[in-house]
């Protein structure tokens, strides 16, 4: 059965003089298979990068397989040194956050994603503010998730309803509070 989370891998492939990239099904592969087919696909991204340098989408993706091999530092870095050449990108914050989360740190998780939420608002989206009222609920500071949720409700579902797993969160901490 298969131990990863993750469902596609990475694959690079050299088609003429042009590198392209392609994700493939590892299929249901044990661990060491299936950690042996992430670090496979490593090598020739690192090969990409070493002639594309400043390429967004691959160093994106570097950053997100160190995640999964379960190099978070060598991963956080990464995502660090994306959000210094173009901050406020909604993707970069969000895994940030989720590793950051994930290590143990959720204040400093928390501080992303208030940052993405002051600075960035043009960037920011609904996933953004579930992980923030997620860590808030976490960390027992259920009045901020109720605030932020509330706010959400007035900024961005103005026009329709706000997503059900957002009024889920805020009743909760109605429950709890």
């Amino acid at each position: 059965m298969c131990q990863w989370p993750v469902d596609w891998v990475f694959v690079m492939t050299v088609c003429g003089s042009a590198y392209r990239v392609i994700w493939a099904r590892p299929g249901q592969a044990p661990y060491r298979t299936q950690h042996h087919c992430w670090m496979c696909s490593l090598y020739p991204l690192l090969q990409f990068l070493s002639k594309e340098r400043d390429d967004f989408e691959a160093r994106f993706t570097r950053a997100q397989l160190y995640g999964v091999l379960r190099e978070g530092w060598k991963a956080k870095g990464q995502f660090q040194q994306l959000l210094g050449k173009e901050p406020g990108h909604p993707e970069v914050v969000k895994e940030l956050a989720r590793l950051y989360n994930e290590d143990g740190d959720p204040s400093t998780a928390i501080e992303l994603l208030e940052t993405q939420l002051r600075d960035h608002y043009d960037k920011l989206d609904l996933t953004h503010i579930n992980m923030l009222a997620d860590l808030y609920i976490n960390l027992g500071h259920h009045d901020n998730a109720v605030k932020l949720v509330n706010r959400t409700e007035e900024v961005f579902c103005s026009q329709g309803d706000l997503p059900i797993d957002l009024q889920v969160r805020r009743g909760t901490c109605y429950l709890n509070m």
